[in-house]
């Protein structure tokens, strides 16, 4: 909503009696009393999700700690995003942290969205979460990629909720063979979450790389 700010002008007898005096002063000069001009004012802007400040009630900012997986039975791949899975299995974890807005539509429903650019990426020639292939083998590709993730719903767990919880992951970016060679990711994921506490059903699952 856009808000104006109203400009008074001098009123009342004062400034009738000071106008007054002026005419006597400049007497036969043809001269004439210009009226105030109001001041501009400019335009409050208008905010939403993805550019309101934090500070607005509209939305609200965060991060958060981005480790992710997925698979795509097609290919045969699988993508892993958000953090070194090599030191993940030698026992030091280091993930990244993704900012997080989220804001409150009302009707007992939160929508977020993540976005994290430049996240640590492997995707790997084969599907099982494997730490003794990890460390072993090379990936099939590697590098930094961004990662758009999308929920209708971020409390769509809990037991009185009355949405039906969907949230999309999309992956892209550059990574490199072993070779030194450029290759390009497109993934992502949609599942759905359509009972309280019940299983998260996959709608599809790609991850692709082009060279």
């Amino acid at each position: 909503m856009s808000r104006h700010s109203a400009v008074r002008t001098p009123a009342g007898t004062a400034w009738i009696a000071i106008s007054l005096m002026a005419l006597a002063i400049v007497g036969g000069c043809d001269q004439s009393i210009t009226e105030p001009v109001p001041a501009t004012v400019e335009l409050a802007p208008s905010f939403g999700i993805t550019n309101a400040p934090a500070t607005s009630g509209i939305v609200m900012r965060d991060g958060l700690t981005v480790a992710l997986s997925w698979v795509d039975p097609n290919t045969g791949l699988r993508l892993l995003i958000g953090g070194d899975v090599v030191a993940l299995c030698e026992g030091n974890p280091n993930f990244q942290v993704a900012p997080l807005q989220y804001a409150d539509l009302g009707d007992d429903r939160i929508v977020t969205l993540i976005q994290g650019e430049d996240l640590p990426t492997s995707v790997w020639g084969f599907l099982p979460f494997d730490c003794d292939r990890y460390l072993t083998e090379d990936p099939a590709a590697a590098g930094f990629a961004d990662l758009i993730w999308t929920d209708n719903d971020f409390d769509g767990d809990r037991l009185n909720r009355i949405n039906t919880n969907v949230w999309t992951l999309t992956a892209s970016g550059t990574l490199s063979t072993p070779s030194g060679d450029a290759a390009r990711l497109s993934a992502h994921q949609t599942a759905l979450y359509p009972e309280p506490l019940g299983p998260v059903y996959v709608l599809n699952s790609v991850v692709r790389l082009t060279r």
